[in-house]
């Protein structure tokens, strides 16, 4: 099996060479000598990935062709729409909505979206809990977490907070000349959010049945334990979280109380499960059957 990625941003070579770190090819057995599954960017494909609204002409038969929307809402034009159902076996979307709509080849299954692989091994968590905050700012669970980020300024909740924040809490002081127990990191790498931190308030930019963020993933991947709000359905991931409820008032109370009793809340994460739930070349097989 040759798969070849298209898509509408990264060229093939680059999204080779983007799938094959994320899956660590270099141990994944059938990716070895025999290379019973391999990435590729040239005409010798055997299998095609198609993302999002990439519509590139194919030369292989339709049955070894599938898509994946990496985005949670995703917003096709009537041309790709005659375009997926002419060249593609299966395209895979996170919302029943999308699928009930449009019909075949659209159908609800989690897309392997691109993650971001914890810098180094995992040492012992210096710090309690994050939240990452995302430029989406007319999403439900933008305005959420915003709500969220709002009430660990306003009451000095010792959360770190990243990312860009609707309003502006530089210089905020929960009060007068009193030392801010939480932080504000608008730049900062990927994994940051979640390396040093024991929990990560992860919240998706919508609610979904089955589309998942790469933050979820890093945070899992990271052993940092996400306190989560998005997807329904996480297939068997689940065990690894604790769920958001969308309460305000709900959920902030059990934020504080993980803070007080962190020892009581924090899972131990088997990483190796999760990366094999969201490994695509782990999952290949699977996603052309």
């Amino acid at each position: 099996m040759r798969i070849r990625i298209f898509s509408d941003t990264l060229n093939s070579l680059q999204w080779k060479q983007k799938y094959e770190s994320l899956c660590l090819t270099g141990i994944v057995d059938h990716y070895k000598k025999e290379k019973q599954i391999e990435f590729v960017s040239d005409e010798t494909y055997t299998h095609a990935i198609v993302l999002d609204q990439a519509t590139p002409i194919l030369l292989i038969p339709y049955d070894k062709v599938v898509g994946m929307s990496l985005k949670p809402k995703p917003s096709w034009n009537k041309d790709f729409i005659k375009y997926a159902k002419e060249n593609i076996y299966k395209y895979y979307v996170g919302d029943d909505a999308d699928v009930d709509f449009f019909g075949e080849p659209f159908v609800k299954h989690c897309s392997y979206v691109p993650y971001h692989l914890p810098l180094r091994s995992i040492e012992e968590k210096s710090k309690i809990m994050s939240i990452t905050v995302f430029d989406k700012r007319f999403s439900l669970g933008n305005h959420y977490c915003n709500k969220i980020v709002e009430l660990i300024v306003e009451n000095n909740i010792p959360i770190d907070i990243f990312g860009k924040t609707e309003k502006d809490y530089r210089g905020k002081r929960s009060k007068p000349g009193s030392l801010n127990l939480f932080s504000l990191k608008e730049e900062y790498s990927p994994t940051d959010p979640f390396e040093k931190y024991a929990f990560s308030i992860v919240i998706e930019e919508n609610k979904s049945n089955s589309f998942y963020s790469d933050r979820l993933v890093t945070s899992m991947l990271s052993q940092s334990v996400p306190l989560y709000f998005g997807c329904d359905f996480l297939d068997k991931l689940e065990e690894n979280v604790i769920l958001l409820t969308g309460n305000l008032a709900k959920d902030m109370n059990m934020i504080v109380d993980i803070l007080k009793n962190p020892e009581v809340y924090y899972k131990d994460i088997d990483v190796e499960k999760v990366e094999k739930k969201v490994n695509l070349l782990k999952n290949a097989k699977k996603l052309f059957a």
